[in-house]
């Protein structure tokens, strides 16, 4: 987040006042959601684990990522898949 502050030449504290101004979710809240929107765009179209998965969208562990999915929608992501792959 530094180094997006340093590149726009604000604070963090006002990057983060814009997030919840404009779109309702702090930095860390947004990005997470896209993380998760990612994984579940290659949960459903292709056949990579789900520790290749969760690397590959930015979370340190499989274990930090299934936690994180779980928590957002309330399936883990072996069962997401199950229910929403090539559908």
């Amino acid at each position: 987040m530094n180094t997006v502050c340093n590149n726009l030449n604000i604070s963090r504290s006002y990057l983060y006042t814009l997030f919840i101004k404009k779109i309702n979710l702090s930095p860390r809240s947004f990005l997470k959601q896209l993380r998760i929107n990612e994984a579940k765009k290659k949960l459903c179209n292709t056949e990579a684990s789900i520790g290749q998965i969760a690397k590959g969208v930015g979370f340190s562990n499989q274990f930090h990522f299934t936690r994180s999915f779980k928590n957002s929608l309330e399936l883990s992501p072996k069962n997401y898949r199950k229910i929403y792959k090539n559908k």
